[in-house]
Formats: C-alpha cells, structure tokens, sequence
C-alpha cells in the first residue's frame, strides 16, 4: 500500500519513520515532535479516545463537540502552535480501596485526552522499541492477561523457587517530574513536547535496571513480569530472592520512591510445596497464583481469582 494516500496516511507515515529511527538508532533523539501535533495529528487521536470516559466542558457536550468536530480540532492545533493551550482541571471522585483509603479517580475533559493520546501515539512509537518483553501495562496488544497467562507459561516450564512481591508506596503521588523529564531527555530533543508529558518512568527504574544490572549478578535464573506499577519477581534460588530484597530498597530511593513495607516480601513458591495456603500464594492484578497437584498427580501453576477481589467489587 502507498504511504501517500490523505492526511492521515501522512501522518502514519510519519510515525513509522519514527519507529524506524527509534528500532534502528538506540541514541537518536527525536526533535520537532511537538510539530506533529497538527488538526490531521489530533484528527487520528480523535478516533482513538474513548469519549465516554471523559467531557467536553461545562457548557458544551462530546456529541457537540463532534458536531463541529473540523472546526474545533483546527482551533485546538491553533493554540497548540501558538503554545496557548492549557490543561483544564480534572474532574475528581474518589472510591474505597481494599485497605480502606481512598483512591483518586480523575476525568480529564475532551480536548485534554485528545492532545493526550496524540502525544501517547508519538511517545509510543519511540519507546516501544524500546520497551522490554517484562512490561505489560498500557502497551498496544498487551494486556494483563498475557501477563498472567506468561506468568503462569514460566512457572510451570522454569525452575523458580521464590518471589518476591513488592509494592511501590503511592508511586503515582511520588513520580520525580524531574527525573522523568531526564529520562525523557535521553529520547526526545524538544522542550515544547517535553512540556506536555507526564509519565514514562519504571521502564528506567526497574525493567532496564533488572535486566543489565540484577539478572547479571544472580547464581540463578530470575524473571520480572511488570504492569504499570504492579510487579513481581521470581527466583531460582533464596540468597539471589534476598539479595534483591536488601538492594530494592535503596533503587526505588534513587528516584524518591519507597517500597510499602506491608506489601514487600519474599514467599516460598515451588512445585516442591504444592499449597494452597496462605505464605504459599501470591496475588498479582486480581490473581492468586498457588501450586496444586491434579487428579493424575501431576504438579501444575495455576491461578485464580484472588478471594478479595470478588468482596471488594461488592463493597
């Protein structure tokens, strides 16, 4: 198929150069990205957003907006060229969490989330050649049941023994703005773009640490399997489990966050000692994940809801 086929095909096309700059060059930095941020940019980000989940303004509904969709995405490019577009403030509602606190829930308005998405599509053409195969959450054709599903797919086949469970203590209240934007910086030469960005952050922390620095150091083997901020990790042997245990703790604090001591632990999980018991399981986005033994003897991974969460979606 021709790359020149309408404005959209034009601005496809120059994501896919970008993709192929980012696969090909691991130290280009991309410049001149918040140029792509034009009406056929915010036209194509349009089709992507979920219009249900956010709202156009207060005097003004999504099926309005759309009414007059050319006319608005043109004005919306306009104040992005003359770097006169503000974000509006979000829209807050809070709901119980498990423990008991509340957790935060945030609905941006219409023209927020479709500037959002135009960035999310550009950033996500540079960093998913970057990405490790680790990293579930919020990547196209992933999701958190191919985590689960490849969590289970290692245990079964691999020789791990211990996991560590570890929670960031409220990592999205905790996020270095500065030291995301130099991690940003490390991809993307344009302060204009830069401003508008909020989060890419544990790619750096975690999964590129893991892989080049921890897995090298390990008598064993060792996996991670990441979705956003949820994560666990799975040993082979106890002193590599421990030995990441201790040094945990002093990564996350390199980037101001901090590991929720109630939530961080080491479990003995092993085909060895099929249980269903508690301090033999672990829970991961919904799932417990335990070792059973089936009706013709053989030891198998499996998972299931995790009891809570059936409760705490009554509640």
């Amino acid at each position: 198929m021709p790359d020149t086929a309408g404005s959209d095909k034009d601005v496809q096309t120059s994501l896919r150069g970008i993709v192929r700059t980012a696969r090909f060059n691991k130290q280009h930095r991309f410049w001149d990205l918040y140029g792509m941020l034009n009406a056929d940019m915010l036209h194509l980000a349009w089709e992507g957003v979920k219009k249900s989940s956010a709202i156009a303004d207060d005097d003004i509904t999504v099926r309005e907006y759309e009414a007059d969709l050319e006319r608005n995405l043109e004005g919306l490019a306009e104040r992005l060229r003359q770097k006169r577009y503000r974000a509006k403030l979000i829209k807050r509602r809070y709901i119980k969490k498990e423990n008991g606190k509340q957790r935060p829930l945030g609905i941006p308005s219409l023209e927020d989330k479709i500037v959002q998405k135009a960035v999310a599509m550009i950033l996500e053409a540079i960093y998913e050649q970057d990405f490790l195969p680790c990293s579930y959450g919020y990547r196209p054709e992933r999701g958190a049941k191919d985590a689960v599903s490849d969590l289970v797919f290692q245990f079964q086949f691999g020789v791990f023994g211990y996991i560590v469970e570890a929670d960031i203590k409220g990592f999205f209240d905790n996020i270095d703005h500065e030291q995301l934007l130099a991690i940003l910086e490390e991809r993307v030469n344009d302060r204009s773009f830069l401003r508008l960005i909020r989060n890419i952050y544990l790619h750096t922390v975690l999964d590129e640490w893991f892989q080049a620095v921890v897995k090298p150091r390990m008598k064993g083997r060792a996996i991670m399997c990441r979705y956003a901020d949820d994560w666990v990790c799975a040993f082979q042997y106890r002193d590599d489990a421990r030995r990441f245990y201790d040094v945990l703790p002093k990564r996350l604090g390199r980037y101001n966050l901090e590991v929720e001591p109630t939530k961080t632990k080491i479990i003995r999980f092993s085909r060895f000692h099929p249980s269903k018991k508690r301090g033999r399981t672990f829970s991961f986005l919904g799932f417990e994940f335990y070792w059973y033994r089936d009706r013709n003897g053989i030891i198998r991974a499996q998972r299931r809801t995790a009891p809570s969460k059936p409760w705490a979606a009554l509640r």
